[in-house]
This record gives structure tokens, sequence and C-alpha cells, in this order.
């Protein structure tokens, strides 16, 4: 989907704990932070902000409850539903591509 290696540079926009996650795959760049859901921004806005700092045709790839809309700059190229078991709400992986 990232059209990335594992241990390649990608931004992806809120990974919480997915260093506590049960697999494997992270590469040796990864940064995760779990700064907690009352500090986190809208996820239009942050995925907005996150297409501003990275080259055209580069991507930015966030897992969130809703679906962002990344503004007129940028496009879809992959929107995965994301299972977290029975009775847990489902969320959405999406990747963007900067286009402008």
């Amino acid at each position: 989907m990232f059209g990335v290696g594992p241990n390649d540079a990608v931004l992806h926009v809120c990974g919480g704990k997915v260093r506590d996650y049960p697999f494997r795959g992270l590469g040796k760049y990864d940064r995760t932070l779990a700064p907690g859901a009352d500090v986190l921004p809208d996820a239009n806005a942050l995925i907005k902000n996150a297409l501003t700092v990275i080259d055209v045709g580069s991507r930015v790839g966030i897992l969130d409850y809703v679906w962002p809309h990344p503004g007129k700059n940028a496009v879809e190229v992959a929107v995965v539903a994301v299972g977290t078991g029975r009775n847990n709400r489902a969320r959405w992986f999406t990747v963007f591509e900067r286009i402008t």
C-alpha cells in the first residue's frame, strides 16, 4: 500500500501503541508515540497538516475511526477496513498521496 520497504521513511500518523500490538514488521526508524485521545487533533486536520511536510508523490497513512478527507492536495491510494475483533469498533487505515 505504501510502496516502500520496512526501513524506508514513512510518515504514519496516529500510530498510538502500535509497538505493543502482537505482530512484527516495524522498521528501525519507527517513532511511535502514545499521547492519549484527549490531545489528538481532528483526523482531517491531522492529515492535511501531515501532507504539508512531505514531498509531492510521497504518502501518509492514518489509522482512525473516521475516513478523513485530505483536501485538494492529495488522493487516496488505499482505504482498508481494519477489524479488531468482536465487540470492538472497526477502524479505517487510509493512505494518501500528495499530488500538489
